[in-house]
């Protein structure tokens, strides 16, 4: 049985994925791709993100960005669609606290001193008040580095595999 729920969670996700590349070429002019993608990613149809930063690292001109944050603290508003919705979502993630704390985040470069993302994640997750962080780090193109803290309420294996392809999305949206 639970397997079964399992297999059905991983193809909702998977149906979920699918459509998002479509999506966000058809905003490829849009300054919030990334805060969109987030809020699709954290949906509770998909991977269940309660509170997530993302933050861009690069090393070469020593700077790091906070590009977009969700918490869903219970006041967190449902926007039925947010991509064909987008002048409605950008004034909801303008008001967005979290979502301002992180972008406000502007700091040298954590990977330029070689730092561990351990300890990156150590120090901008006490920042951002996450009780139990995770986190999942990639390559970027142009050298960057991509973080995302989160925490989430469930985790599964495959889930969390799918979770790291998905954020590989992140690295083609413009950062503004």
């Amino acid at each position: 049985m639970a397997d079964e729920r399992d297999l059905q969670r991983e193809l909702q996700i998977l149906r979920y994925l699918n459509g998002l590349p479509q999506k966000i070429l058809s905003l490829e002019h849009q300054e919030n791709v990334p805060e969109l993608l987030l809020y699709d990613l954290c949906d509770k149809d998909c991977f269940n993100i309660k509170k997530a930063a993302y933050l861009v690292d690069n090393p070469d001109f020593d700077f790091m960005k906070g590009v977009a944050g969700m918490h869903n603290d219970g006041f967190f508003e449902k926007i039925s669609s947010p991509w064909q919705d987008t002048v409605k979502f950008s004034k909801f993630m303008k008001a967005n606290d979290f979502n301002r704390m992180v972008r406000e985040l502007s700091r040298n470069s954590m990977k330029k001193d070689a730092m561990a993302d351990e300890k990156i994640v150590e120090t901008i997750a006490s920042q951002f008040d996450f009780q139990h962080p995770s986190y999942i780090s990639w390559d970027m193109k142009n050298y960057n580095h991509g973080i995302l803290i989160f925490e989430k309420d469930d985790e599964h294996k495959k889930v969390a595999d799918h979770l790291f392809k998905a954020l590989h999305l992140l690295s083609f949206c413009p950062i503004f």
